[in-house]
């Protein structure tokens, strides 16, 4: 019998919160072992005939990344003993396997996936992100371990990134920094003493953080009041409108329901920082809001990528030459709220910024547009 692996859950041990654990089941020289990948998954989540959880199941992403590197790892092994004509037991399996996990740049990062899906330290969005940023490395390097993380190394991938991959700068570095975080956790559990980033520098570059201005916010809702928003549209203007007002988060309206609003005031704890926010809301906030059922959400809103692809329209149809994002709806606030005189510490207050520093960026806004629009001026009173 050739050696063999497959994924599979265990149908005999149900959790207490109603899942299963998920193990690879392997076979060596016709012996088996059966080994925990420490994930558990709902029952009716799990695509047994393609061995991982289906792609609708919440957490499919960090799921199938932990099964597919365990399967790559366990096959790996079965390579290298029958290029080396090795007879390979099942002990030297699991010594190989255990090798293997704790040298692998990618078995650690399904770890610290893993222990973060468990213990929601960290939101569903940067797991998301993490399993983003692991599948673009896949591409690049199929295996990866600490000892071959370099600078000679970190400069071919940001070269990968940047010609092969027309990524941006900041996306560089928000990938490499990713890399970074990872190789530091290895350093802390002693599985590196490499650190190729003491000799490589992380670069950004200054984005322009697109906002609206009230004369602009005004032709939105014109063009809302024409009948020129139909559908999807309309789903995603009200809540971007009504983020123009409170400078809540993509993920914070996503959330909020009516029993998060009492007496005029929305009280949340922000998703991002889990710090309560307290927030009066505007009148033209309050007209916004349609019913109040206490558990019901105030908006249903799109997925971030269907609201942006939205936006890009509703900006087109309202003759408004920006490239907005949801995003921009916080940005918004800040700059208007400073703009008519609200004091940057209240500001901060309302943001749920922890440091003044972050809302001190929407007054250089404000500062660089003032010159922008002196300079304008300035040209068009040459006589």
């Amino acid at each position: 019998m050739r050696n063999t692996v497959k994924a599979f859950i265990r149908k005999d041990y149900k959790k207490s919160d109603g899942t299963f654990p998920v193990y690879i089941r392997v076979y060596v020289n016709k012996r088996k072992k059966d080994i925990s990948l420490n994930i558990a998954i709902p029952h009716n989540q799990w695509d047994e005939k393609n061995q991982r959880a289906k792609s609708l199941y919440s957490e499919a992403d960090e799921v199938n990344l932990l099964i597919d590197n365990s399967l790559q790892r366990a096959r790996d092994i079965f390579l290298k003993s029958q290029l080396k004509h090795e007879l390979l037991s099942i002990e030297d399996f699991e010594q190989q396997f255990k090798h293997e996990k704790s040298s692998c740049f990618y078995s650690l990062c399904e770890e610290i996936i893993n222990q973060n899906s468990i213990t929601r330290r960290v939101s569903s969005g940067t797991l998301s992100g993490y399993a983003k940023d692991i599948s673009k490395l896949k591409k690049f390097r199929t295996h990866l371990n600490f000892n071959e993380i370099t600078p000679g190394f970190l400069l071919a991938y940001e070269s990968y990134m940047r010609i092969d991959l027309k990524n941006k700068q900041n996306t560089i570095h928000r990938s490499l920094k990713f890399i970074r975080a990872i190789v530091n956790v290895a350093r802390r559990q002693g599985l590196t003493d490499i650190y190729a980033f003491s000799k490589y520098e992380l670069r950004t570059e200054k984005t322009n953080r697109a906002f609206l201005l009230k004369s602009e916010i005004e032709k939105l809702i014109e063009a809302f009041n024409n009948g020129k928003f139909r559908g999807e549209l309309r789903k995603v203007y009200t809540p971007f409108l009504f983020c123009c007002y409170t400078g809540l988060r993509y993920q914070d309206i996503k959330n909020l329901k009516h029993k998060h609003i009492s007496e005029g005031t929305i009280r949340i704890v922000m998703h991002k920082t889990k710090d309560i926010v307290t927030i009066p809301l505007l009148d033209a906030a309050k007209n916004l809001i349609i019913n109040d059922e206490p558990n019901e959400k105030v908006f249903n809103v799109p997925c971030n990528q269907t609201v942006n692809r939205h936006l890009k329209e509703i900006m087109q149809i309202s003759k408004i030459d920006k490239k907005i994002t949801f995003h921009s709806s916080r940005h918004t606030f800040a700059t208007l709220a400073l703009n008519y005189g609200m004091e940057i510490n209240t500001v901060q207050k309302l943001l749920g910024h922890r440091d003044i520093k972050h809302t001190q960026i929407y007054a250089k806004l404000l500062d660089q547009k003032l010159k922008t629009d002196m300079a304008q001026l300035n040209n068009a009173l040459v006589f």
